[in-house]
């Protein structure tokens, strides 16, 4: 028989070690994600539920938007800022995993916690239930469009990463 192939992840055994600048960037957003997270608390309505009595898959994302709005708000650049600003922020790439399911009147903490501002938004999202059992674990990415040319940036533009910067300097010094 042929000799078996090496796991995918030996690439990243390859892989030099970032230069200590990217670390540090990468231990500040870490501590970001950790100190500054939006917890929302819901309770899980009827009309959420499939005919098996669970949340049916697609309204997950509908709790997630509510704690990314909630953190947004948080961090001062909701979506009429957003639109004030001239970008908007389209969803590109989802990742969700189902641990548990929820169910009719269940009382829930959705958490959102932004992981990554400087070339694109991405968001963490927990779902867990009054115990504290992970429920749900999900991530999502938005990137920024030019509204008026509906062109991709290459980049966050400064009124968000300037307004993300702001609150981490708030939360790191607590003011």
């Amino acid at each position: 028989p042929p000799p078996p192939t090496p796991p995918h992840n030996i690439f990243f055994l390859m892989i030099r070690r970032p230069p200590r600048s990217t670390r540090i960037e990468c231990r500040r957003q870490r501590q970001m994600c950790i100190r500054d997270r939006a917890r929302t608390a819901l309770c899980v309505p009827f009309h959420d539920l499939d005919p098996t009595g669970m949340v049916w898959h697609g309204r997950y994302f509908k709790y997630f938007e509510t704690a990314r709005c909630e953190l947004l708000e948080r961090i001062g650049y909701s979506y009429a800022d957003m639109k004030d600003s001239g970008y908007i922020w389209p969803v590109v790439d989802t990742q969700i995993r189902y641990v548990h399911s929820l169910t009719l009147d269940q009382a829930i903490q959705v958490t959102a916690c932004l992981k990554e501002w400087e070339f694109r938004m991405t968001m963490d999202y927990l779902i867990e239930d009054e115990t504290g059992r992970v429920c749900t674990r999900a991530s999502t990415v938005q990137v920024p469009v030019l509204a008026e040319t509906m062109e991709l940036q290459l980049g966050s533009p400064p009124v968000f990463t300037d307004k993300v910067t702001s609150l981490m300097r708030k939360l790191t010094h607590g003011q």
